[in-house]
């Protein structure tokens, strides 16, 4: 029984059909000897064949509309989409984000998604060019020649049934009229056979074709959908790790958001509390009899506190009161002119201050600030505000006598080390008494008109000053009130500010570039940006004017420099027939612009010089102040490192130093010039910095090399040795600096500590 089963089961299975391979598409097509004999039969057949070619036809037509209308609506919506992707850009400006993370996720996330865009517009060209082109090339081509075909096959067949017709209706007398007949019969049949035969085999052909040749197409737009997500999903995969710091790191920010909007509700009610719900009188008095001369002195004082803003209304020199809001910090009283004012318009110094109540006035809660020149007369909205003003004023006072003396013991101290470290410290004394005395003449209104000042205007950049002078190249203020605050623009708004082209991308055109290439100087988009990352760091530097750090140098470079500058350079010798790409254009063009302007210099124009003779050009610009006139040296070919056999086999380097051009230093350290090269006495470019005074190219070679600080001259001197041996303060101290932070292990600077370095750059 169980052998019968088994059998009857290999029986089965061996008699199964086997597995079709492919279709057989002429199957049901018509006989090609149906045309010879032409029966009714055929007749309908052709009939059936060619109303199937028209519904075919009909059905094409809506398919390719239906095609159009996916393409159209899919562009329709890549464009909406990456509209978006830019107001989210624009959405993480506006809602000012300000945090790396959260802002360089936003950066990356939205690239990824315009990168899919990328994907789907490829994928509608390629539906247009696998669905849409070959089914209007099919019913432009084949079926209307089919209808062709069968208009003329019907035409012979019709005259070939009238000469039949005609024949069968000659007598039989009439042989010579049956013989011309005959032959014009013979003639049609031939015709109506050819064409019968030609119309069939082109009906069969496309009956066969429209079975498998669309699905053909069909299958391969299938694999390219595959591709398309099988991208977005390589895309997502790559971006998963940061996806998911991003949303740790967005709900730890909801949990503090949450935590913090609890404490400001808490706090929101403990001030309506305390200052509505109050009603207890204030407990602190003060004497209405003035006490020497009126000054006010607060005998333990129960607070510290060295800060205070809040609005006070004070008494112009024609003795009317207006409201303004106040900030005290750091020692120096501030007030802003009005309430929309980013900035305060006026700032004093405490230091030589004192305050006193005035009851004589008409109005209440009023004190006086009295300076050695001048007394400006204060309004408090109610006496316990008035106190407390009176009582942080004092501290803060106080705070600045305290400060300076720990400051002169600590200079005596010093100069019963040294008699140089004496004479600098009496330098930095005068120039701290110069400055105290240019604060308490700071622009401030008074009680008395006579007393009133104007404080000169700050300049912007001074990019020039004589060689082994100091202020060459740096941000400085040319300003003798150093107590005013300086508020400098962020990097992006003063690179637009300074030249207007730098509004748009030096590449493409784009508007609102916020990305820059800093061995070029030049501001670039975003899309360009990541071209210019791709030709490498030897090529171009990149770098956010809007997310990264920016040194003052560098960006005192970048304003010598400029988008039109750079343009200038390295597009002047754009042909006529080639056009400079806009950001429209797809990224291929935009990335050949890039390599061919800055990879290749194709557009750069010739000077036939020498290489030696660019050398000896690019030496001597260097130490002066034409910046961009260094970069076209460069971009012309000029070797940054190149030795000058006139000048001691100096560098550019060394020359920028010696001139203290600190935007030149920038550029060539940009550009690949080393710091420690040393020319025929055995001087590094910090040995020159060093020996002429130029501390602010002292801490950019610092920046980039501190073991440059115990190299020796062929005289066995260190940079320190010759900056000592010059007088120059500045550099001195910040060498001396320097070493320590060296001593202490620290092979490179932090900006931090750049910093610092700059404030001895700037009171040199």
């Amino acid at each position: 029984m169980s052998a019968s089963v088994n059998n009857n089961n290999n029986n089965n299975i061996n008699g199964a059909s086997p597995l079709k391979t492919f279709l057989n598409s002429y199957e049901g097509c018509i006989d090609l000897n149906e045309s010879i004999e032409d029966s009714p039969l055929f007749r309908k057949q052709l009939k059936d064949t060619e109303q199937s070619i028209d519904e075919l036809a009909q059905n094409i037509k809506k398919m390719l509309k239906s095609s159009k209308v996916t393409c159209e609506l899919g562009n329709d919506y890549n464009a909406s989409f990456k509209s978006f992707v830019d107001d989210l850009l624009d959405y993480r400006k506006d809602a000012q984000v300000k945090d790396d993370l959260l802002e360089r996720g936003m950066l990356k996330f939205s690239t990824c998604l315009k990168e899919i865009c990328n994907f789907r517009e490829l994928l509608h060209m390629e539906m247009e060019a696998l669905i849409s082109t070959p089914l209007q090339s099919f019913a432009d081509n084949d079926l209307k020649h089919v209808k062709e075909q069968y208009k003329k096959y019907d035409k012979y067949s019709k005259q070939y049934d009238d000469s039949a017709i005609k024949l069968g209706q000659i007598k039989k007398k009439n042989s010579v009229k049956i013989e011309e007949v005959a032959q014009e019969v013979n003639e049609s049949l031939k015709l109506r056979i050819q064409y019968g035969l030609d119309l069939v085999e082109t009906m069969n052909q496309v009956q066969a074709r429209k079975r498998f040749e669309f699905l053909e197409y069909f299958s391969v737009f299938l694999h390219a959908q595959s591709t398309f997500f099988h991208q977005g999903y390589e895309l997502f995969r790559d971006l998963e790790p940061h996806m998911r710091v991003f949303s740790n790191y967005l709900q730890s920010t909801r949990k503090n958001y949450e935590d913090q909007k609890k404490r400001q509700t808490m706090t929101k009610a403990d001030l309506i509390e305390k200052t509505f719900l109050s009603t207890s009188p204030p407990t602190v008095s003060v004497s209405g009899s003035p006490v020497n001369g009126g000054i006010i002195f607060t005998p333990n004082r129960t607070s510290d506190t060295l800060v205070k803003r809040g609005y006070l209304f004070k008494r112009s020199e024609y003795n009317s009161f207006t409201r303004k809001f106040f900030s005290l910090e750091n020692g120096k009283l501030s007030y802003y002119r009005s309430g929309n004012d980013s900035s305060p318009s006026h700032t004093l110094d405490l230091f030589l201050t004192t305050v006193r109540v005035r009851e004589d006035l008409d109005r209440r809660n009023c004190f006086e600030l009295l300076s050695p020149d001048r007394s400006i007369i204060l309004q408090a909205e109610s006496l316990e505000s008035m106190q407390e003003w009176i009582q942080v004023l004092q501290n803060a006072t106080a705070n600045a006598l305290n400060n300076c003396t720990n400051n002169n013991n600590n200079n005596n101290n010093s100069s019963s080390n040294s008699s140089k470290d004496k004479d600098s410290n009496n330098n930095k004394s005068e120039l701290s008494t110069k400055t105290r005395s240019n604060t308490l003449n700071s622009s401030w209104g008074s009680t008395n008109s006579n007393s009133s000042t104007q404080s000169a205007p700050c300049n912007s950049i001074n990019t020039g000053g004589p060689p082994g002078g100091g202020g060459g190249g740096s941000l400085s203020c040319n300003n003798s009130n150093n107590s005013l605050p300086m508020y400098i623009d962020d990097p992006l708004t003063a690179l637009r500010k300074i030249d207007q082209s730098n509004q748009f991308c030096a590449d493409c055109n784009t508007k609102d570039p916020d990305w820059a290439s800093i061995n070029f100087g030049c501001i670039v988009c975003i899309d360009c940006s990541g071209i210019h990352r791709s030709l490498g760091v030897h090529i171009s530097k990149v770098r956010s004017l809007t997310l990264d750090k920016w040194e003052p140098e560098l960006l005192g470079m970048m304003k010598c420099i400029g988008n039109e500058k750079v343009n200038k350079i390295y597009e002047e010798l754009v042909p006529s027939d080639r056009r400079k790409p806009t950001p429209n254009d797809p990224f291929d063009i935009r990335c050949k612009w890039i390599r061919d302007k800055y990879e290749k210099k194709i557009f750069v124009k010739d000077l036939n010089k020498s290489l030696e003779e660019l050398n000896s050009i690019l030496y001597h610009i260097s130490g002066e102040s034409n910046t961009s006139y260094l970069l076209e040296l460069i971009a012309q070919g000029g070797d940054p490192n190149g030795l000058d056999s006139h000048h001691k086999n100096r560098t550019p380097l060394h020359n920028a130093c010696k001139n203290n051009m600190a935007q030149n230093v920038c550029l060539l350290v940009q550009n690949g010039s080393y710091t420690d090269i040393c020319d025929t006495d055995g001087n590094t470019p910090l040995h020159v910095s060093a020996d002429s005074g130029s501390s602010d190219c002292c801490i950019l070679v610092l920046m980039k090399s501190v073991k440059l600080l115990s190299l020796q001259n062929k005289s066995g001197k260190t940079p320190l040795d010759l900056a000592v041996e010059k007088g120059n303060i500045g550099c001195v101290a910040i060498l001396r600096l320097a070493q320590l932070q060296r001593d202490e292990g620290k092979n490179t600077f932090d900006e931090t500590f750049a910093e610092v370095l700059r404030g001895f750059s700037k009171e040199k």
